[in-house]
Parts: structure tokens; sequence; C-alpha cells
């Protein structure tokens, strides 16, 4: 197989001045792959220079010679008269690139390989392609047809570590290195409801919320080293209480209402909502006692104006949200919003569930209409409403954006919070966070999808989905511990059962010259893997994500002889300044303009490396000045002016370095 990289670049062989001997591509040349012919190169037709002579090639096709197991650099090449042509390097353990005769213009250099008879265009393909991906090293251990250079992308995925029989586990926090698991139902001895705590995937202590009544446990919120939790009986009443983690004790118990799920804290109160009762319990944290209650239909999920000490609480059922002041207890506003509107924002830096805005901006959740409203809180007023899919029932925040769970439609939005638009759907499966809470970490967001029985890990950057693992069950709660990379599961059938798993990064492998070691290519990514839909759209990204020193024996992207990889056209019509600011990553301008003539006199912020100037069927005159006198922006040439005849293909090169000596010493663009 061979498989190349195409980048056309600019060869030139000039004159005095760089002008009048130029040997230059102009135009097309582009080279591709045949799609049924796997060792054809077809060349598309192409206007180019040799020696100050103009050519035309009307277009064709080469076949390049079968590979060898080392590989060699052919050069796909442009001559006199219109002719195209392969010269053919040395196949070798560090192959070089062919020698360029100056009568011949450059398309492209292709890496060949004895890989078989198949020419890979794009590294996309070879690494997506049908039987070099898959789930485990046994699946490419197994890979027919081995030969060196094959890649193998292995999926991201948790595998099981542990399971442990509970008392119907529900819902899960960590705290530190510890994650502490809640169970909705008593314990075998029937003394009460236990906590189950975990260090990595051990079970190393149990607590007992005692009761005589209680038939059910759900934590709210970690807040100074307390983990606070509301228990209840058979017909719903709760209570609200604590676990003091550094002295091994529990607090004393607050009636809370009927069919009380939900709760908050801000500075030295506690906010809890009761649906039953229809009534907001404001606690005082510090003494645990009952300040007072508010009425509020349904009471149900809770935000925080943390810069004017405003707490909105919504209602699960109703039409309104009232908003309560911090220090007085009473409602200062209320707020018309549609049908089942709650707020359940996860904060991206805790462990633990919390409600808070983003710089001013609150979001909240229609759940009727399937939107998002985002609540400002410096024009004290809600924005336009943004749509997205059916029944939203959970979100997190991650860095500017919101991730919406939509129950209803199977997938996850992405909201721009400083755009306030719209970004994406993404397919998650059937009834995401049904009955647990999106998760989020610095690399990932890790969605519980209840009616699937998965779990979608979806890569925070780039809205891509990572991957995808079966929990044998229907999710409910999960907690990600980065440190050890263990996922912490409680799933509705079987109810009793906590599942710890082990996450497995991606791993992109490459074949040895043996054609049996497979050598792990490492991304530069915390997590250790890549979005498998992420995978190198072009050889350049090759650079971006993995270090050289992680990709032995193969060489992904060949840069030409005068190194250019892009370039770029800029209309000129009427200027004689260019500002290159955008264009730092590029080494080629093609300088266009309606008129048959312009006049450069500056370059606005050039990059740092070498670049040219080519102007395009027009003539260019270029000024130069005294480099005693010279500025950043100032062009210092040899002779104070120099005509470049687009015609005839001059050009120019420019690198931006000192001049002079002592305070002689200036900077411009020169050559």
């Amino acid at each position: 197989m061979a498989y190349g990289f195409f980048d056309s670049f600019l060869q030139s062989s000039p004159g005095e001045g760089g002008e009048s001997t130029a040997t230059i591509l102009l135009s097309g040349g582009e080279v591709t792959i045949d799609d049924t012919d796997k060792l054809k190169v077809n060349i598309a037709p192409a206007t180019y220079m040799i020696d100050g002579v103009a050519y035309t090639y009307d277009g064709g096709s080469l076949t390049l010679s079968a590979g060898e197991e080392l590989e060699r650099f052919d050069a796909i090449v442009l001559g006199v008269g219109g002719v195209a042509s392969v010269i053919e390097g040395t196949p070798d353990v560090s192959a070089t690139t062919p020698t360029i005769p100056g009568t011949k213009v450059l398309l492209s250099y292709v890496s060949v390989v004895d890989h078989g008879t198949e020419v890979i265009e794009e590294l996309k393909e070879l690494l997506l392609g049908g039987h070099r991906q898959g789930d485990s090293d046994e699946n490419r251990d197994n890979q027919k047809n081995k030969a060196p250079g094959m890649f193998y992308y292995r999926n991201a995925k948790f595998n099981t570590d542990s399971q442990y029989t509970l008392d119907a586990p529900s819902t899960i926090s960590k705290v530190d290195n510890r994650v502490y698991v809640f169970n909705s139902a008593r314990n075998s001895s029937n003394t009460g409801i236990n906590i189950d705590i975990f260090e990595g995937n051990a079970l190393v202590a149990t607590k007992v919320i005692t009761g005589a009544s209680y038939i059910n446990s759900r934590v709210l919120f970690y807040n100074d080293n307390k983990l606070y939790f509301i228990v209840s009986n058979l017909v719903q009443q709760g209570w609200l209480s604590y676990y003091d983690i550094a002295n091994d004790t529990f607090g004393l118990e607050i009636s809370v209402g009927t069919n009380t799920l939900t709760g908050i804290c801000h500075k030295n109160k506690i906010y809890i909502g009761s649906r039953g009762s229809g009534l907001v319990y404001i606690i005082n944290k510090l003494t645990f006692s009952l300040i007072t209650t508010v009425a509020q239909s349904t009471a149900f999920t809770f935000a925080v104006d943390e810069k004017q000490d405003r707490i909105f609480c919504c209602s699960a059922t109703g039409t309104q949200i009232i908003v309560l002041n911090y220090y007085n207890n009473t409602i200062v506003k209320t707020l018309t919003v549609p049908a089942e509107t709650t707020s359940v924002a996860t904060r991206a830096d805790k462990g633990e569930k919390s409600y808070v805005n983003y710089q001013g901006k609150i979001p909240f959740m229609a759940r009727v209409a399937g939107q998002v409203l985002i609540y400002d809180t410096e024009l004290d007023d809600f924005l336009s409403p943004i749509n997205v899919g059916t029944t939203p029932v959970d979100a997190v925040v991650f860095s500017c954006n919101l991730y919406v769970a939509n129950n209803g439609s199977e997938s996850v939005s992405i909201i721009d919070l400083l755009e306030h638009k719209f970004e994406k759907d993404i397919i998650v499966g059937n009834r995401p966070c049904s009955a647990g809470n999106l998760i989020v970490n610095e690399d990932s967001i890790f969605v519980p999808v209840f009616g699937a029985g998965t779990i979608v890990e979806i890569e925070a950057k780039t809205g891509l989905v990572m991957s995808t693992s079966p929990v044998g069950g229907q999710t409910r709660s999960i907690v990600f511990d980065t440190k050890t990379g263990l996922l912490y599961v409680t799933v509705n059938v079987p109810n009793t059962r906590l599942t710890i798993f082990k996450y497995q990064p991606a791993k992109l492998f490459v074949l040895g010259r043996d054609k049996t070691s497979w050598i792990e290519i490492t991304p530069l990514t915390k997590q250790g893997g890549v979005a498998e839909k992420q995978l190198f759209y072009s050889s350049e990204d090759i650079e971006q994500c993995f270090t050289d020193k992680s990709i032995p024996n193969v060489k992904f992207v060949k840069k030409t002889a005068m190194g250019y990889f892009n370039e770029a056209v800029i209309d000129i019509t009427g200027q004689t300044t260019i500002d290159l600011a955008e264009y730092h990553n590029y080494n080629v301008f093609k300088l266009t303009s309606s008129n048959s003539s312009e006049t450069l006199n500056t370059i606005d912020n050039p990059p740092e490396h070498s670049f040219v100037l080519i102007p395009v069927s027009i003539s260019l005159t270029v000024n130069s000045v005294d480099p005693a006198t010279a500025t950043e922006n100032d062009i210092v040439l040899e002779s104070s002016t120099l005509v470049l005849n687009g015609e005839r293909g001059h050009w120019l090169e420019l690198r931006s370095e000192y001049f002079g000596t002592g305070l002689r010493q200036i900077n411009a663009a020169t050559y």
C-alpha cells in the first residue's frame, strides 16, 4: 500500500532580485487518488513556468510502482512541454525525498510502503477503515493481512472492575478520595438505612441512619465537610439531616414536609423544597434550626443570584418562580414561566450537585416547552428562549457551554452561553438522565442513559462522543473519579447493585516493522484518548495531536523542499499596505487585484517565519526604505524599488530580521 499527503508548494529558481527565471506552479495541479486503481494518482490540469517559460498541463494520471517493506518517497512532477512524471525515491529505514531537477515543478510527495496495492489519501480513512477499529487488544492482535504501518484504533470505554450488592443504592456523592452511596431501602438487619463508603474499588465502611420508620434516603449536597441528606417514611414525610465526615457523626433531624427531593445551601442558610407541602423550608445552617417557611406550589429546584443574594425557587408543576431575599426571607419578585420550569445546572468544579449561575446568567429548563431560559441578573429579566430537545431534565455548565439532557428526544443539547445560541444536539440514547444526573470534569461530560442502560462520554471541548458503555441495567446515579479512572454506577434493575467500572481511554496503535509489535501512539490529552470522529481530517492535524516521540517508524507529514504548507489569496485592490495578522500560519501569499498594477509600501503584523509574495496576473511595485530609518512594518530591499511581473511568474521572499549593529540595529521585513 502507498499512502501520501499531498501538499502543493512553490518552487523557484530566482534570477537577480528573484525576477526572471522562475520555475513555479501557477495554478491547479492537485494530486488525488484514483477511486478504482489504488496505485494510480490523478493530476488536475495546471499552469506552470520553467525557467520563465509558461506551460500548460491538460491533466492526466500516473501509476506508482509497488512498494517494498521499507518506506520510500516518490515525487509527482511536471516538466517541459506539459508532461507529468514520477521521480521515484529509494526505500530506506530513514527514507528521504528525491532530488528535484531545476527543469521540473514539484506537485507532491507520496510516501510508499509495502502494504499491498492500496493507496490511502487521508489518514482518517486508514484509521477508521473497517477492521482496523475495535474495542479490545484481542481484536487488534487478530487483524488479518497485517503489514508494517497498519493503524488500529481502540475505542474508549468502561470495563467492569467490581460489583457490590447493597440495599437499593440510589444517589451518590464523592468527597475527596471517598464515595458515599445512599440507599433507598432498609438494611438487612432492619436497623435503618445504610450509607456505604468506598475508597477506590473497596467498601471501607458503612454508616447507618437509624430510625424505625425510615425507608428511603437521598443525598442533597456537600457543604463544610458535611453531607446533607433527606430521609423519608412510607407516607413520604421527609426529614433533613447530615453526616459530619470529620467527626463521623450524624446531625439532628428537621421535619421538612412531604415528597421532599431538593435543596441548596447559600451562605449560612439551607433551602429545602417540599413538593407535597408546597413550602420552601429555610433553615439556619449554623444552629441547624428552622427559621421560617415560604409558600411555593410544588416547591422544587433552586438557583442563586450570588451578587444580589437572591434565591430562585422553581415549581415542579406550576408556572411561577419565586425570588427570595436572603436577608429577610421575603418574596421580592415572582417570574411567570412555562409549566414545569426547573433549574438544575451543575457546577463543573465540584463533585456534588450544586445550582449556580454563569457570569450573572442563570439557566432554567422549561420541560414542557422544550426550551432553555436564561435569566440575566444584570438586566433582571429573561433573555429570549432557546429551543432544545423534548423534555429537558438536567443540565451542566462547562466553560461557557451549557449541556442539556433531553429525556424525551434521546439527546444532549449544547448551548453557547456567551453567544446565547443553540450549537448542536448529540444523540446519546433512550431517556438520558431519567433517574440520574449529568456529571462533568475538565475533559468529559458523562451522561447516564436510563432506557439504554449505558454511560455516554462526551468530549467537553468538541462535543464529540468519546465512548458508549453498557452498565447492565437502567442507569441511575453516577460518579466519576478522575484520579483513579473509576466510575460508580447505580442501576434501577436490579436495584440492589452498585457497579464500579474502570475507564479504558481510547488508544491508537501502529504496527511495527516486525509485523508483530504494536506501538502505542499517545495523544496529548489528559485522559489519553481522542474522540473517534475527531480523528484527523488532514495530515497537518497529526502534529497538533501527537508528540514526535510517540510515533517512531512513522512519518505522518512530509514537508516539501521549501517547507510551504499553506497559501492564502489576498485582494490588495487599491492598497499600499497589507495586514497579515490573521495569516501567521501561512507561508505563501498570492496577491490579486481588480487593477492591472499595485504598489506595496509596508506590511503590518508579518509572521515571524519567512514568507513569499506572488502577484497573480498583475504588476506589483514593492518600495524599499533605508534600514537606518526603517520601522517594524517597512520593507528593506537591496534596491529602492522592485517591480514584480505576475504574468512572468515573479515572486519575492521576505523575512523579519534585525539589521545593523549597536545603536543602528533595527527591525524590518527584509530580503
